[in-house]
């Protein structure tokens, strides 16, 4: 009885030790974080005019003019839809039944 008595206190030691060794290894690393970052040099930022700048879309020539072009029947282009109404989901349908529900259906 005795020897198992001793095994469990040098067990639970054992396990105290592991347990304050896993928390300082993550101690140990956030105080070299602290290290890199008080190092670290600031930004110098500039603040620009969003009027100034100008966009381009991807495989448009910068000196292209998209004014007054006429698109062709294949050209792929945005549009935005706006509605009179609110939309089916706003005026209170379920996505869920909607393809079952013909108010839902009327409405749209």
């Amino acid at each position: 009885m005795k020897n198992t008595s001793l095994f469990r206190r040098i067990l639970s030691v054992v396990l105290v030790v592991a347990m304050v060794l896993s928390v300082m290894v993550p101690m140990a690393s956030a105080e070299s974080a602290k290290k890199v970052t008080s190092q670290s040099k600031e930004l110098d930022l500039t603040p620009i005019d969003p009027g100034t700048l100008e966009s381009q879309k991807q495989g448009v020539p910068a000196d292209a003019s998209n004014e007054n072009q006429a698109h062709k029947a294949n050209d792929v282009v945005r549009v935005s839809i706006v509605l009179e109404k609110a939309s089916t989901l706003e005026a209170g349908y379920k996505a869920e039944s909607y393809t079952k529900n013909a108010a839902a259906r009327a409405y749209r």
